[in-house]
Formats: structure tokens, sequence, C-alpha cells
């Protein structure tokens, strides 16, 4: 049922893979399309100038200082045979038969060495070449055998360019890092060398490419490993791999994710430790764990279910390597061959589609409303999302807990009916409440994690799963998002993982550049679901096509490659004259129109957030007005829009009292 690392490459895909040393979210989309689009019908560059030049600026070193190597196991095989060499120009002084490597470590340290016929030790001090990685694999943990003193000699040699023993910093998991401090100080690394592999951090393990940063006084060191190298160590793919990684919006895109590794690591992590599993600190995300069965660390003889990377080549015996993932940190329990409950696979994992928009009011709601009620129509399983609402209309629903029997031998025991405990409710938007009923499920606070009601202009009040929280609501605006998106992210993953789709409904612009560091609703949940997006504006209000243009020009291009279509709201008159505006729009942005939706009035939905359109829907004279005052912050003041639809009524929103003249007391 469960089998060793080893992969998918030879033993097929599993279902659960908690072995894999990539980024869990990944592969990074802006990376992937740059791989998969490069010219591999020609070589690359053979000094790889342009690719160097902006690896060292990345880093901001001279272009001297970048080796390039096919692979980190590559890099670590041809520095260990310099090594072994012991004649170049600045080669080490010390014992030239002996590398240091951590006693938990990468198995190439050791296996290159010994290939090499280079003794294994683990002492730093009188080693020619010594390794660290930080964080480290398989335990993730920050700290690193070279002390703090002995990290002070190294810089104060390498000041008197003093001939000394190799240092190698392996870099491959510091782009996963999600908690603690670096041992090794951004100034101490000019003495060592630092090998960077970002394939594992882009999600992208199966394209092979790698550097390493020489220290300052290792020019002549640099040359000999250059000089060492093959032709073209790199092909084309790796070259585009690392070009990406170098672009800001790529960098972005790993921020974003560490947020996401960080939710799923702890969910799982905890219910591991739930289970019996002991569950070793980590500051990367990936963990070592040990079950309290030590059979299920055992290769199975049935189906290829689980994979996972056992520890004992890294000298850390019966525990496992586990990554953050996705499916267990969602998921519950399923069975393993030794009987323990350790993995269960959810019922489904729901595909997303998100609707944007240019503005507020340009359709966005209206558009999910429609989605959830054409989805269900298909037959599949839909629910409504939208991250953050900001409204005082709002709708009691159930909370995300079910309701609990009392056990039936209770019952029987005390002759009673069976006791149901009460659902404990909440509060979502009405908006999202209609959408559940479109999409023809039970409204749950799910749907709506966090509901912002306005109580004057500058304050609101914070609800949160459906329960006012008074702690977030008297804190600062962008001080809040690092707290609620936790439950904003668990509620998207559990409403993912119990329906086929989940329509997501984004709130105001995506494109709002001074508030897109604190974003919870936008884009942070676009990238989180990895949801195809579509992003509608309201043709009637003019500027329809600059407004597209503009919030996708807006976006980081990691962002912009969610947006699959365009969608114009609201239109009224003859679509051929829309031509040849979607066209020439496509043409700048590569994403279609996709639709063309006409002014509809009489949807018998209400409006959102409370700025209300009085204009009557229904047909016919108008024998009766009914004024309504409209309070600036009433609750539920969307409830009187049905009153629209009824012959011959006018509604009127009274804000004022001027506008009372002409009425008569029947108008009440």
């Amino acid at each position: 049922m469960s089998v060793c690392h080893g992969g998918p490459d030879a033993l097929g895909v599993p279902a659960y893979d908690f072995s894999t040393n990539g980024n869990a979210c990944g592969p990074c989309p802006l990376a992937l399309v740059d791989v998969q689009h490069c010219d591999a019908r020609h070589y690359p560059d053979p000094s790889y100038a342009a690719l160097r030049q902006g690896l060292a600026d990345f880093h901001a070193v001279e272009p001297w200082r970048i080796v390039l190597a096919g692979s980190a196991s590559e890099f670590i095989s041809r520095i260990t045979g310099w090594v072994y060499r012991g004649s170049r120009g600045d080669a080490p002084t010390q014992d030239s038969t002996t590398v240091s490597v951590p006693v938990h470590a990468y198995s190439d340290y050791a296996a290159m060495a010994q290939a090499w016929e280079l003794a294994v030790v683990h002492q730093p001090h009188s080693a020619a070449l010594s390794w660290a990685c930080e964080p480290s694999s398989p335990m993730g943990q920050g700290q690193v055998e070279w002390s703090q003193a002995y990290l002070a000699t190294q810089v104060a040699l390498t000041q008197c360019s003093v001939k000394r023993s190799v240092h190698v910093l392996d870099c491959a998991y510091a782009p996963l890092r999600l908690s603690g401090t670096p041992t090794v100080l951004a100034s101490q690394r000019n003495s060592l060398w630092q090998l960077w592999s970002p394939n594992k951090a882009l999600g992208l393990t199966g394209v092979r490419g790698a550097y390493a940063i020489a220290p300052t006084d290792a020019h002549d060191t640099a040359v000999a490993l250059n000089n060492l190298c093959p032709s073209w160590p790199l092909g084309v793919h790796a070259v585009a791999m690392l070009q990406a990684w170098v672009k800001p919006e790529v960098q972005g895109w790993l921020s974003h994710t560490h947020v996401t590794l960080r939710g799923w690591k702890e969910r799982q992590v905890s219910r591991l430790e739930a289970l019996g599993w002991t569950c070793l600190p980590s500051d990367a995300s990936f963990f070592a764990a040990q079950p309290f069965n030590r059979r299920q660390l055992c290769p199975g003889d049935t189906a290829l279910e689980t994979c996972w990377r056992q520890t004992a080549r890294c000298t850390l015996v019966w525990f496992a390597r586990v990554c953050a993932c996705e499916r267990v940190a969602t998921g519950g329990t399923r069975c393993l061959n030794s009987g323990m409950e350790y993995l269960q696979e959810p019922a489904m994992t729901a595909r997303c589609v998100m609707v944007l928009g240019t503005t507020s009011g340009a359709g966005k709601s209206w558009l999910t409303t429609a989605l959830c009620r054409f989805y269900a129509r298909q037959g599949l399983k839909v629910a409504p999302f939208k991250a953050q609402n900001m409204s005082n209309n709002a709708r009691v629903v159930a909370s995300d807990r079910q309701p609990e029997s009392a056990s039936l031998e209770c019952d029987l025991r005390s002759q009673d009916r069976p006791v149901q405990r009460w659902v404990e409710c909440g509060e979502i938007g009405s908006a999202q409440y209609f959408q559940a009923l479109a999409a023809r499920c039970v409204p749950t606070v799910l749907m709506n994690p966090l509901l912002l009601k306005p109580e004057r202009d500058t304050h609101s009040q914070v609800v949160l799963l459906g329960q006012v929280d008074d702690a977030l609501t008297q804190m600062p605006w962008r001080g809040r998002s690092q707290h609620v998106w936790p439950h904003i992210a668990a509620a998207l993953d559990d409403l993912r993982a119990n329906n086929d789709v989940v329509v997501i409904e984004g709130a105001g612009s995506p494109a709002e550049i001074n508030l897109s560091s604190s974003d919870i609703v936008n884009m942070r949940v676009a990238m989180h679901a990895n949801a195809q997006c579509l992003l509608v504006t309201d043709i009637d209000q003019g500027g329809a096509f600059a407004h597209l243009y503009g919030t996708w020009a807006l976006l980081p291009e990691v962002e912009r490659l969610l947006i699959k279509g365009f969608v114009l709201n609201k239109f009224r008159g003859d679509a051929a004259l829309l031509a040849p505006a979607p066209q020439m729009l496509q043409d700048l942005t590569g994403v279609p129109t996709v639709a063309t939706l006409p002014m509809w009035r009489q949807h018998g939905l209400p409006e959102e957030d409370g700025v209300f359109d009085d204009r009557s829907t229904a047909a016919g004279a108008v024998s009766m007005t009914i004024a309504v005052v409209a309070y600036p912050r009433m609750s539920n003041l969307d409830e009187f829009q049905t009153l629209k639809n009824v012959p011959g009524v006018k509604l009127k929103w009274v804000r004022s009292p001027s506008e009372l003249v002409g009425l008569s007391q029947s108008d009440w």
C-alpha cells in the first residue's frame, strides 16, 4: 500500500506523494510558461553570458562568481573531484582526503566523497571540504554544524586571502523556509560557496539546473570548476527556468505560496500528532515524522497509493520525510496496511472558477449566481465562495458544523427520542446566501468566512465565520489580513474538498494596487485555488475596454496568467458595433472576450452593498408609490427590493427630508 521514494518515474503516480522535495503549490505558472515556450531547436549560448549576468544581478555579486551546473548533484560531484585533485591555485591546505558532512544530510555529499575515495567525517574543522544545508534535509531545521566562532574565523581568513578549506552551503531549501531565521548570516556568505537549485522552490523538479556562488576570494577556484565542466551543462529548458527564477513576479508567487504551505503544514502536523506520529520541529515546508508503528515505513506489495521518502539514507532511522501537502491537510484519515488511520482521500477536489470585476457594481455577484445555477444544472455539486464581503445585508445560515445525535445505545437505555443538538448559526452576506440557493446547496458560513458590516465611514463590525469578533473589529484594517487569512484559506479548502466546482466571487477590483499587499479576497484567493478567472466589466457605464485593459495591465504577470476571459456585462444595443475592439484587446493581452451579456433588470436578485436602483422593473402604469426610509447603516434593506417587481408599484428610497415632498401618508 505504500512505497519508498523512487517515485512516479519508476512506479507510476501515487495517489498521495509526500516524498517530493518540490513546492507543493507548484509548478509556478510563469516559470512553467517560460520553460514550455523556450526554443528547443537550438543550443543555448555556450557562455551563458545573459544568464550569468541575471543571476549575478539577482544576488548582487560579480558575474565571475556564478558557476553553472547541470544539477546540484552534478556540482557536488564536480567540486568534490576538484578537492580530490588538491593541486589548484587556492586548493585546501587541510587534509585533502576528508570531507565533512552533517550527521543527517543529503546522501550525495557522502556518496561523491566515497566515489572520489575521500573519507567522510562529521568534523568540519579538519576537513578539506565541508558541507552544510540550511534548512537541512531531511530535518528541515535551521541549525548548521558551523558555529558562529568558526564562521567568524572563515570570514577573517577570507579577508586576509589565506588559503583554507572549502565550505559549501547548500541553499536548495532556503526558498522554502517558512519560519525561523538563517544561522549563516548574510555577511558570512561571501566566505562560503553557496549552491542553489531553484527547481524545488518552483515546483519544477523535472527540470535539472543549478548554480553556485563562489566566495569573494575564490576566483581561481571558480575558473578551475568551470574548466572541469563539460560543454553546455544547461539545456534551454534549464536556462529558461533559471531566468524565470530571478523575475520579481516569480519571487512574488513564491512568497504567496509560503502562506499556503504554512497553513497546510500546521494542519498536517496537527493531524499526524493526533494519530500518534512524532513530528520533529522544522523551519521548511517538509518535516521528519515517525509513526508509532514502524511497519508503516516498509514498502507494500499491493497497488501504489502512498509515496514518502525514508530517511535511513540520511542516517535518521525509522523516520519519513513528509512534505506539506494540500490533500492530507484538508482530508481526514485513510487506513494503511498496518491498520493505523493516516490518510483519507477527500470526496472530491473542486475545480475553481473565479469572477473578478474591474469595479464595484460590474456584475460579479450576478454572474457568480448565474454560474452557480449553470453548473448545478449540469449535475455537478457546486458551492459559492467569497472570502470577504462588505455589506449590511446578511442572512443567518448554518455553521460549518453538522448536527450531531446522541448514540442509539443511550437513547434506548433512556427510552427517549434521539436528541439532536442545535446547529450553531452565523451570518454571511446575502449575495452568497442567494448564490448557494442557485447552486442548490445549503448555505453555510464557509461560503463567506469574513463579513464586514459598516457602522460608519471608517469603521466596520467584523464577522468571522458567522460570529462577531470584537478583537478583529478593533484591529487596524491592514493588520487584520494576516490573522484572518488562515481561516479564509481553510474555509475555501473545505469547500474544494467536498464539491465538484467552487464558484468564487472577488470584491471591487483586483487591481487596487494600494491594497494588494494586504489582499485576501481577490488574486491571493485566485492563486491559492489556482482558479480560472473571468474579468467582468459594466459596459453601460462607458470605458469598458479601458477598464479591462487597465485592470489586466496593473496585475503582476504571474497573476495575469489566471485571467482566462473578459466579460462585457449590461450591454444595450447592437453587439456587432463592438468590433473590432474585442479582437484588439485580445491582441494586446492574449485574453479573449468570452461573453457579452445583455442588460437584464428582471433577474430579481437584490443588490449586494446597499447602493440600490429604485427604478421599477415591473410592467404597467404606476398606481402606488412605496417609500422606504433608507437609513445609512440599515441592515437588510435589500429585502424591500422585491417590491420593484410588483406590477403598478413604484419603490422610492428616502434618504433626506427633501425627498418626502409629494408623498402622501398612504405611501408609507
